[in-house]
């Protein structure tokens, strides 16, 4: 089971995702570095994908975790480590996912980081956090949560350095008829 400290960035972190996250369809214009053409990633967040970005897992389903600690009925004594060791890089970053919707925010083609392939990459302007994402039929969904900012991710955070530049970010509720809420542009 986690521990008392890991308890509580998830419950920090869970704040953070059900106010600016959960439920709503980000989309990020970039500019691609080579042809020049404006390009867009479409990415959808729900309650389902929380739990795997803490690297946890849980006694029942991502969503049913989600509900728990919503409704502040969750024991640590449910929660354990993931068996891959992503925990604690991944609860060392998961406060950070602010700075994936800020200026200087950068999208990755697919690429792979150690034993993980994704498809597209959402990384911060510095190489301090990504997250990676898989394509789905109508858009991309979060597949992990990764920290680029220690010594041992430097040398294999090669797959983020080539990248290209978020000129927009807006975001939208999922099955909303409203305007997208522009959060950046440049």
């Amino acid at each position: 089971m986690i521990n008392q400290k890991q308890f509580n960035i998830i419950k920090e972190a869970f704040l953070i995702y059900e106010r600016d996250f959960n439920d709503y369809e980000f989309t990020y214009t970039y500019r691609h570095r080579k042809s020049n053409k404006l390009l867009k990633l479409r990415i959808s967040f729900t309650a389902k994908n929380f739990m795997h970005l803490c690297g946890v897992t849980y006694k029942t389903r991502a969503t049913q975790f989600y509900r728990a600690l919503k409704n502040n009925r969750i024991s640590l004594k449910d929660i354990y480590p993931k068996n891959d060791g992503s925990t604690n890089q991944k609860l060392g970053v998961i406060s950070l996912m602010h700075l994936l919707t800020s200026p200087g925010v950068r999208i990755c083609d697919k690429g792979s980081f150690y034993n993980l392939q994704f498809n597209k990459a959402i990384r911060s302007g510095k190489l301090i956090i990504a997250l990676t994402c898989v394509e789905t039929p109508n858009n991309y969904q979060p597949q992990s949560l990764l920290a680029l900012n220690t010594s041992n991710q430097k040398r294999q955070s090669r797959a983020f350095s080539h990248s290209h530049e978020v000129i927009k970010i807006s975001k939208v509720k999922i099955n909303s008829e409203n305007e997208p809420l522009i959060i950046f542009e440049k």
